[in-house]
C-alpha cells in the first residue's frame, strides 16, 4: 500500500504530517552525524598528539635520569622490578631489625618505661651505636653487587658511585661507633665522658646513615632485578635475530 504507513493517506502523501516529521527527523540525524564525525576525528587526532607528546616527555625525563649519579639506572627498571625489590628489602629489614623491636617491646613492658613513647625507647635502644653497626652490615652487600663479575654482560648502573657511597657510609659509621665505645671506656663512676659530646646529634647521624644504607641497598636490589631480566631476555632476542637472519639468507 502506498502512502503514509501511519495514517495511510494516499492522496496527500507528501503533505502528511507524519512524513513531514519523519523528514525533519532524518534531516536532523544527518546534520547531527555530520557534525559529530569531525569532532570524532578531531578528538582522535588530539589524543594521538597528546600521546606523542607524553611519550616524548617520558623519554626526555628518562634521558635526564640516566645521566644522574646513583639513581640513573632507575630509568630502565620496570614496575615489576620495584615490586620484587620491595618484597626483598622488607624481608631483609624485618630480620635485620628484629633485635631492635624486641628490645623496644621488652622496655615498653617495664613499669619504669610506661610513660615513654616508642620513639624515646628506640633512641635508648640505639644509644650505644647499634644502629651504626646495622648501617655497616646492611650496606655491605651493595659493594659485592657493584663489584660483581658480570662476564661481559650489562654493567651495574653507577658502579663507581655506589662503591664510593658504601665506603663513605661504612667509614663514617665505623668512626662514630669507635668514638662512642672509646668514650664509654674512658668514663669513670664520677665522670661520664659522653656528657661532653652532643649525643642527640650523634644518634640523629646514626639514623641518617642507616636510612641512606637502606635506600642504597634498595637501589642495588632493583638494579640486580633489572639486570637478571636483561640477562634472560637478551640471549633470546639474539637467538631470534640469528634465526630470522639465517632464514632470510636461505631464501636468497
Amino acid at each position: 500500500m502506498l502512502g503514509c504507513k501511519y495514517c495511510h493517506n494516499i492522496s496527500k502523501k507528501e503533505h502528511c504530517k507524519h512524513n513531514q516529521l519523519r523528514s525533519c527527523f532524518l534531516a536532523s540525524k544527518l546534520i547531527f552525524s555530520a557534525g559529530i564525525r569531525p569532532i570524532k576525528f578531531s578528538l582522535r587526532g588530539n589524543m594521538q598528539s597528546w600521546k606523542s607528546k607524553f611519550i616524548l616527555m617520558r623519554e626526555g625525563a628518562r634521558g635526564i635520569l640516566r645521566r644522574t649519579a646513583l639513581i640513573g639506572g632507575l630509568a630502565d627498571c620496570s614496575v615489576k622490578n620495584h615490586v620484587s625489590a620491595c618484597k626483598e628489602i622488607f624481608i631483609s629489614l624485618a630480620f635485620s631489625t628484629v633485635a631492635f623491636w624486641l628490645t623496644i617491646i621488652v622496655f615498653r613492658l617495664m613499669v619504669a618505661n610506661s610513660h615513654k613513647s616508642l620513639l624515646e625507647l628506640f633512641k635508648v635502644t640505639i644509644n650505644n651505636g647499634e644502629l651504626l653497626i646495622f648501617a655497616i652490615t646492611f650496606i655491605g652487600p651493595v659493594l659485592a653487587a657493584a663489584l660483581g663479575d658480570r662476564q661481559g654482560k650489562k654493567r651495574f648502573p653507577s658502579q663507581d658511585w655506589h662503591v664510593y657511597l658504601v665506603l663513605i657510609i661504612g667509614g663514617l659509621s665505623a668512626s662514630f661507633f669507635v668514638i662512642i665505645k672509646l668514650l664509654k671506656s674512658m668514663s669513670t663512676p664520677t665522670f661520664d665522658v659522653l656528657t661532653q659530646i652532643d649525643m642527640p646529634l650523634l644518634i640523629n647521624c646514626s639514623i641518617g646513615l642507616a636510612a641512606i644504607a637502606i635506600c642504597t641497598r634498595y637501589l642495588a636490589i632493583v638494579y640486580q632485578k633489572n639486570m637478571f631480566t636483561s640477562d634472560e631476555i637478551l640471549p633470546k632476542q639474539d637467538a631470534q635475530f640469528a634465526e630470522l637472519y639465517a632464514a632470510h639468507r636461505s631464501d636468497k
